[in-house]
């Protein structure tokens, strides 16, 4: 078995079930996870919606925390057979002087702030130290933990053959949650409030709805700069019967309400570069409402079959896609079963751990991938104008 190093700043809850699969397939002392700084749960995207509880793993290596640490993790980026490195990691440069085995890039999409972006010369210096340097060599590759991160690098002539479909891949439970009967539809939104999350789009929704009559109840979770004007929000509105704020919750607290909710409503521009909170709600059988900014809409929600994908701050659009669940529970109860079925078989954990692995044997014997959709198939470029 090859060995394998992923190389990125810290390691979270929504790493471990990818960890936990590479371990199992390669063996213990052929997978590590090469933590480069300690973790600071107020930088994570998860501080004000889940609580971590990261526990210390076989394959984790600290290499911030001991200079013996940290000369295993050198060692591990000059030897290991596979490297993935997550956006800019201080370990890319040593790995790729040392021209060993192949090395992955992860990274989400480039562009958050816009297209423009691309002609700032800062950003042209680092995307050209990170990517462009490193095109032309059959050793590197990157993985795509955006639906548009091949877009973007393309702006900067970077090959879109060289990219392959990644993501995030949170825990899928292994039989689809079974969901109460109710009349009311239970729409959850979970996310740190702040602005590009729009937590207020999701109140915005909600006044459209109960204007509509239709019988639903919004449950928001989440802690943020934000927290106090939705609640004001909520309150101009009069929404206390269907909207609730409920604040932050520990990570078993918000797997009990996507188990319980019906539909998960994301309102991320385009600075949500994954959004795993959708992988996560797919897996308790939600159908999830997005807009087509987000990095994991294009990959994971096929528009009516799984969920619904409407044009990036479509609050009409949203609306109506709720009002229709809230009517037809019979096209709920299928989004609900594909939008499982979809993470189940495809997207998740172990799928893409294993794929990952045929995927190096086969770019080591100089052919490409083996698949035609999901983790490891790839890439091509996907405009903003995608839908």
């Amino acid at each position: 078995m090859p060995t394998v190093t992923f190389f990125s700043n810290y390691l979270t809850s929504h790493q471990q079930p990818l960890c936990e699969a590479f371990e199992e397939f390669l063996g213990a002392n052929n997978y590590h996870f090469v933590a480069e700084t300690e973790y600071r749960a107020s930088v994570d995207s998860s501080a004000a919606g889940h609580v971590e509880n990261v526990l210390t793993p076989s394959y984790l290596v600290e290499s911030y925390s001991s200079n013996k640490n940290m000369e295993f993790a050198k060692k591990l980026a000059l030897e290991s057979d596979v490297a993935i490195c997550a956006g800019y990691s201080t370990f890319l440069e040593k790995r790729m002087s040392a021209r060993k085995g192949l090395t992955f890039v992860y990274a989400e999409r480039l562009l958050k702030r816009g297209l423009w972006f691309r002609y700032f010369p800062p950003k042209r210096l680092r995307v050209k130290r990170g990517f462009g340097q490193y095109a032309d060599r059959d050793d590197f590759y990157v993985l795509c933990a955006s639906a548009f991160t091949s877009y973007d690098l393309s702006l900067f002539g970077f090959p879109d053959a060289k990219c392959f479909k990644w993501g995030y891949f949170p825990k899928v439970p292994s039989l689809m949650p079974k969901k109460e009967p109710s009349e009311t539809l239970r729409v959850l939104w979970v996310g740190r409030m702040i602005d590009w999350k729009r937590p207020d789009l999701a109140v915005s929704i909600a006044h459209a709805l109960k204007r509509s009559s239709v019988e639903f109840s919004l449950t928001m979770v989440g802690d943020g700069p934000l927290r106090g004007s939705i609640e004001g929000l909520v309150d101009k509105c009069g929404l206390h019967d269907c909207v609730s704020v409920v604040g932050q919750l520990a990570n078993c607290k918000v797997y009990e309400q996507m188990r319980e909710a019906d539909a998960l409503l994301v309102t991320s521009n385009r600075k949500e570069g994954w959004g795993a909170v959708v992988n996560e709600a797919m897996g308790m059988g939600c159908a999830v409402i997005c807009g087509d900014a987000i990095g994991a809409a294009p990959y994971l929600i096929r528009d009516g079959e799984n969920g619904y994908v409407c044009k990036d701050g479509d609050v009409a659009s949203m609306a109506s896609r709720l009002e229709t669940l809230a009517i037809n529970k019979e096209q709920l109860a299928r989004l609900q079963d594909a939008a499982f079925q979809t993470v189940s078989r495809e997207w998740n954990a172990r799928e893409a751990a294993s794929r990952f692995i045929k995927l190096c044997s086969r770019l080591n014997l100089g052919r490409g991938a083996d698949f035609s959709s999901g983790p490891c198939s790839p890439a091509m470029c996907i405009s903003d104008e995608w839908i």
